[in-house]
């Protein structure tokens, strides 16, 4: 009876596309499905009782991040990544998903495990795909802000300042009008200097001229200026180790829309008096930190709820994150404000 069940399980494992192995505690293979042997390309009896590292890799010792040796240390099931070239075309990469699971005796000790693959490489070149196409959206908006920004800033803020000197000589030249009348002369070219004032925060909080000739340190402390000023919040800046960095545009640009976006977010729902914000060069990344003492939030019920009701926020900063290739978390629990934490690659210009 239980050579029976133990042929139907062998049976089912040799249906599955997975790449299934058993192997002892010293890594000899005792055992695979049909898909692992395809790939491999060797019989079971040629196959049975050699090391799965050799079988595997042509290696005289395991592999250093081997699940299978987890597994067997921990006695749990622990998962990994691997990457192989591909058999029929040396020029392809294959990128395998891993997991193993330990198996005990009949006394519980672990004297074995099974190792299932996955080949993930049509996912992964997928989501590459989709984040090169998001980058590429991203360059363009980027551009588009620039243009706006410029059109903004050179044509109709340009426009405005001579409508108001226009109207500042027409007040000047006509001081004996009727009260009633000069009053409402002065309210319009107050509301020009309004005007003026609101298009041009348009243009720079689109693209800030000052990004690319003084440096992100500077754009940050006066944007962080700035937003203290008109939001009422205390936003404290500091910043260390980033002189004479040299950093790619991307990364440029992304520090400052990851700051922005930070401190709209805490000015919209945080309902904190005091933010920092700290950027760090530490090699080989840049750490941003932005912190508020606000009212905090569950932060797995938020992206649930996020992911709902479609609200980018966080997300949005997240993906902003990903694509520069860096790490996005954030902590928060109600009542104990929130902590952000950014690390990206040190990308300079010219280099990686």
């Amino acid at each position: 009876m239980e050579w029976q069940r133990e042929q139907q399980t062998r049976e089912i494992l040799d249906g599955m596309i997975d790449q299934i192995c058993y192997c002892d505690r010293d890594m000899h293979i005792l055992w695979a499905n049909k898909a692992f042997l395809e790939w491999i390309g060797t019989p079971m009896h040629v196959l049975s009782g050699r090391l799965c590292h050799a079988v595997v890799h042509g290696r005289d010792t395991r592999c250093d991040e081997c699940p299978g040796f987890k597994s067997l240390q921990t006695g749990r099931m622990a998962r990994g990544t691997m990457i192989t070239m591909d058999r029929h075309d040396q020029s392809r990469i294959i990128y395998w998903d891993l997991y193993a699971i330990p198996l005990p005796d009949g006394s519980g000790n672990v004297t074995r495990f099974v190792e299932v693959a996955r080949d993930v490489t049509d996912r992964k070149e997928t989501m590459e795909r989709i984040q090169g196409l998001t980058q590429q959206l991203l360059h363009a908006q980027e551009q588009e802000r620039q243009m706006i920004a410029r059109e903004l800033h050179d044509g109709i803020a340009q426009d405005l300042a001579a409508y108001k000197l226009q109207c500042s000589a027409v007040m000047e030249e006509l001081r004996d009008v009727p009260a009633p009348l000069g009053k409402k002369m002065r309210q319009v070219a107050d509301g020009m200097q309004n005007t003026l004032l609101a298009v041009r925060n348009l243009a720079y909080s689109l693209r800030p001229p000052a990004l690319e000739l003084e440096g992100i340190v500077d754009t940050l402390a006066q944007y962080c200026e700035d937003a203290s000023e008109i939001s009422g919040m205390d936003i404290l800046f500091s910043s260390a180790g980033m002189e004479g960095l040299h950093l790619d545009a991307d990364v440029l640009i992304g520090l400052y829309r990851l700051v922005q976006e930070g401190i709209r977010n805490t000015r919209k729902h945080a309902h904190a008096s005091r933010v920092t914000v700290q950027l760090t060069a530490a090699f080989p990344n840049i750490i941003l930190s932005i912190e508020d003492n606000g009212q905090g939030f569950d932060v797995a019920a938020r992206l649930r709820a996020a992911s709902r009701e479609k609200r980018m926020g966080l997300q949005s900063m997240e993906e902003r994150v990903k694509l520069l290739g860096g790490k996005f978390s954030v902590k928060s629990e109600p009542g104990k404000g929130t902590s952000i934490r950014i690390l990206l690659p040190r990308k300079e210009k010219g280099f990686g």
